[in-house]
This record gives structure tokens, sequence and C-alpha cells, in this order.
């Protein structure tokens, strides 16, 4: 039976709506900036895909989401304000799986674009083109690193709260769990900042 969240106290519903809200725009703007990426690269002759504008509805775009994901995370809170545990697998597969998935398609899609760019440039070398380019290779290595660091950073926090349901492990555990998946997002954030820069 699902919890009637009017049985709740407004304040802690709302609490629990707004706290999934703010942890979906990490790994939400992973995917929206795959997503920009993919067209930016993709549809680079389309004048829209350069225009402020469509960073706007991007930005735009990953808060709606961050809205509209959360609200069935209101129904996994019992009267006592506590986590179901289907609310803790929805979290994990909201937080870590989807955007994984879609973090690996898009960029797979984009990975063979450039591979297929490169092979279109390099046709007059035959043996050059049976080969990975600096760059191919480069973007390929881009793409493991930044989508090892988001999972092994992110997975650990969601997957101890599944286990630790009832909270018979060191309570000191979840905050260091939380810290590893902020130095994570840090990790990403200096990991783009120099890839971008040595890509120009």
């Amino acid at each position: 039976m699902l919890p009637d969240p009017l049985l709740m106290e407004p304040a802690a519903v709302l609490s629990f709506y707004f706290q999934t809200i703010t942890t979906l725009q990490v790994p939400l703007a992973i995917i929206i900036l795959s997503v920009f990426r993919l067209c930016s690269v993709i549809y680079h002759n389309i004048a829209f895909f350069k225009r402020k504008e469509w960073i706007i509805l991007c930005i735009i775009l990953q808060w709606i989401f961050g809205f509209v994901f959360s609200i069935p995370q209101i129904i996994f809170y019992d009267k006592d304000c506590n986590s179901q545990f289907r609310g803790r697998i929805y979290v994990l597969i909201l937080v870590v799986v989807v955007p994984s998935f879609i973090y690996i398609i898009t960029n797979l899609i984009i990975f063979n674009h450039a591979r297929t760019s490169t092979n279109r440039v390099q046709a007059v070398n035959q043996q050059e083109n049976k080969t990975f380019s600096r760059r191919d290779l480069y973007l390929l290595k881009h793409m493991i690193v930044v989508y090892c660091i988001f999972v092994g950073g992110w997975s650990p926090i969601y997957l101890f709260s599944i286990i630790n349901y009832d909270d018979t492990f060191n309570p000191n555990i979840g905050p260091i769990l939380t810290l590893i998946a902020t130095l994570s997002l840090l990790l990403i954030i200096i990991n783009l900042l120099i890839y971008n820069n040595e890509l120009r």
C-alpha cells in the first residue's frame, strides 16, 4: 500500500522533494551535457545548436526533468518520514543507472561520428585508415575516464543506502561515501576543463 503524502508533515514532503531535485541535478547535468555535445558534434551545421537559445533550452530542460522525475519520490516515504526500500532503488536507477546508459549511448554515437570523420579525412592513406588516430584514442580515453569517475563516485552511496536499509552498518560510512561522490564530481569538472583546453 502506498503511503498517503497528506498524512506526512508538509515540510517533510517538501524537504524530500527538493532534496531529490537537488540530487538529480548532477546526473541530469551530465546527461544534458552529453546531449549538448552530441548535437554540437553531429549537427554542427545547424545554426540553432551554436546559439545561446540552445544552451538556455538545455538548462531549462534539466530543471524541468528534475522537478518531474522527483515527484514519485514523495510516495516512497511513509508517514514517519522514512524512505521505503523501493524508493532507494528508484533513486539509484534515476541517479546512476539511467544517466550511465544515456552517457554511454551518446558518447558512443559521438565517438563513432569522430571515427567516421577521421576515416574520411584519412581515406588517402589506407594504413592510417585501419588504425585509431591519436584524436580517436584521446576521445575514447576521455569518455572512459569520465564514465568511471561518475559511476565509481556515485554508485557506492546509493548502493549503501539500499544495503544499509535497516541501519546495521557504521553510521560514519554514509558521510564518507557522500564525500567520495562530491570529490568525483570535482574530478569530472577538472577533467572536462583539461580535456576541452587540450582539444583546442
